[in-house]
Formats: C-alpha cells, structure tokens, sequence
C-alpha cells in the first residue's frame, strides 16, 4: 500500500543520511514535487539534536570548563581514554622533575641523598610512578631526615587519589547513563491525521518498549511543533514553536507502555495545526519533535527518548492497525507484534 497525499504522487525512497532504528532499509516519505532535503532537528537514529551553535559567546564557553565534569561526560570514550592517560603521564612528569630537583638539592646542601637510589631522571620518573600507583618496590624510598620530601611524597599520593577517583566517579556516571535505553523505545515511522467518532481532527502516533522485563516507571510524552514560517511584516523566516496538547492538563499524557500505546493530539481550534490541510502541509517547513521521558525502574534513573516528524512524515485520513492480539490457545496469552508498529491503514474519516 502507498501512502499518498492529494494530487501528488509519492515515492518511497532509502535516504542514507537517516537510519531507522527497526528497518534494515531505512524508508521516509517524499513527494515527487518540491523535493526538499533538510536537515532535521532531531537524528532519529540517536535522538540528538542537529542543531548547529554559532556565534557563542566567550563566557559561555567558559561554561564548559567550569562544569568539567559534564563536559567529559559528554566526551567519546577515546577522548576519555587519552585525556586521563595524559594526566596520569603529566603528573608522573611532574613529579619526577620534583623528585630529581629535591634529591640533587639535598645532596648539594647536605651531602647525602633525600631518596635512596636516584641517580637521574629516569630514576625519579620511576619512583614517581612507584609512589604514585602505590608499587611500593622498596629499592627506592625516601629517607626519614628528609621532610620536604615526605611533605611532596604525602602531596603527590593525594593528587593520585583525586586523579583515580574522578576517573572511577566518570567511568561509573558514563557507564550507568541510560541514554542507550531509548534505543529499546520505538515510534511509528509516520504519524496520521484522521478524525475521530466525534468527528474532531486528531493527529496520532504510535509508541512502544520492547523490552518486557525492565519496564518504565512515570512514562509521559511532551509534544513540540517547530514551524519555519515567514513573517508578514518583515517578511523573514521565523522558527515558531508550540505545545501540542496531548493530555498534560488532564494526566492522560502519562503513559503506561506494558504494551504499545497511540498517542492522540486533539486538533481544536487553538491548535497551531487547525489550518492545515491535506494539500497545504506539503508546502510548510514542520517538524513535530517528540519526547518521552521515563524513570528506569531496574536503575531509578530517568531516561529519555527523542523522535520527530517532518510535513512529508504526516499522513491524512490514515489510521494504525491493530497490533495487539490474544492467543486462541488455551493460555489465551496477550502478543504483541512489533513488525506492525507502523502498519497503517486508509480510513473514510
């Protein structure tokens, strides 16, 4: 079946720069006419935001280094691997210029050594080392006249152990994070637009957690409209954006994903989508950007999951089919079929 909007003939074709995280091929909808290619808002195959920064200002950056922690957080496990490799490297460094500074100090002043067996450099870095990671060999080691070297000794183990805990604190919050959970949420790959048994316009979309055992506590959904639209007055483009209610003043935004649920935007005359039509919505520049955010029960962290939908990902007078279905065995087991998650259907509304 083709889904197709009036008076343009549509396509289904494979776009490379965008990966849907269910299908081998990833598939988007695109009219013949007008062909556009934007960029999105949201990467569907991550949930990231493809939003460009520039023009920071300098005291902003300075931000970044400020809160440290969530900037390296942030960083890729290599940048991780080589920053820390290089502080544990420079601190023996440093260190070992101290010791070899120390030791020839105390020799000049009073003919003897302040660390046993240091000969040179290389003799120092080792020692650096030795006390840093605590080998502790025992060839070398710092004579007890000596008390600026125990006050440098005493110093460089507690540099090591803010070194070592903030690599072990990092590891563990990097670790921990549940920003790969999302990648077990599924959205439609379209939403649809049809009317209800009322006759009000909704717009609707379908999630669902494949996962069965590790199930999300307090799930609600938050819906936001980004419009690129001119002005009339200054006749420049304007990025608008706007809540589409989906049940938050009533509660029924919260969500509970034991199985795959349709989530339903009422299109009411306050809706920014009240004006738009079947044939008008291929010409609009629209992304609805979808949030789920969700407490991880096995781990009491909050989860969240991004998914969007341009103007050519929107469907009129479609509806979800069924996926949900019981078993006619003697269990009567409820199942749940995810290769119908996107499954639509033409309907007369």
């Amino acid at each position: 079946m083709e889904p197709a909007h009036k008076n343009v003939n549509y396509e289904l074709v494979s776009n490379s720069n965008e990966n849907i995280h269910r299908d081998d091929v990833p598939i988007t909808f695109r009219g013949t006419r007008e062909a556009r290619r934007r960029e999105r808002l949201v990467k569907r195959s991550n949930g990231r935001s493809l939003v460009h920064h520039h023009n920071i200002p300098p005291l902003s950056l300075l931000g970044y280094i400020s809160d440290g922690f969530t900037t390296v957080l942030n960083a890729r496990w290599i940048v991780i691997i080589l920053l820390f490799a290089a502080m544990y490297v420079l601190s023996w460094l440093l260190f070992g210029f101290i010791w070899w500074g120390i030791d020839s100090a105390y020799v000049a002043v009073t003919n003897s050594s302040c660390v046993s067996n240091i000969d040179g450099f290389s003799a120092s870095f080792l020692f650096s080392i030795e006390t840093q990671v605590t080998i502790g060999y025992g060839y070398r080691f710092v004579a007890d006249d000596c008390s600026f070297g125990i006050l440098i000794l005493v110093i460089q183990c507690l540099v090591g152990l803010v070194i070592d805990s903030f690599l072990l604190g990092l590891i563990f919050a990097k670790i921990t994070r549940p920003r790969n959970r999302r990648k077990t949420i599924l959205f439609s790959d379209t939403a649809c637009i049809n009317v209800n048994n009322k006759g009000e316009k909704r717009l609707q979309f379908r999630i669902g957690d494949v996962r069965s055992r590790s199930s999300l506590v307090e799930a609600h959904v938050r819906v936001q409209l980004y419009w690129n639209r001119k002005d009339g007055e200054t006749d420049e483009y304007r990025l608008e954006q706007n809540d589409l209610e989906v049940g938050y003043d009533s509660g029924t935004d919260r969500i509970i994903l034991l199985t795959p649920v349709v989530i339903t935007h009422i299109i009411k005359e306050t809706s920014p989508l009240y004006t738009v039509t079947n044939d008008s919505i291929l010409n609009e520049d629209i992304e609805i950007v979808i949030i789920l955010e969700a407490i991880v029960e096995s781990t009491g962290l909050t989860a969240q999951a991004l998914w969007s939908y341009t103007e050519r990902e929107i469907l009129f007078n479609y509806k979800f089919k069924p996926m949900i279905y019981r078993q006619s065995d003697a269990k009567g087991t409820w199942e749940v079929d995810f290769n119908r998650l996107s499954s639509i259907e033409p309907c007369s509304c």
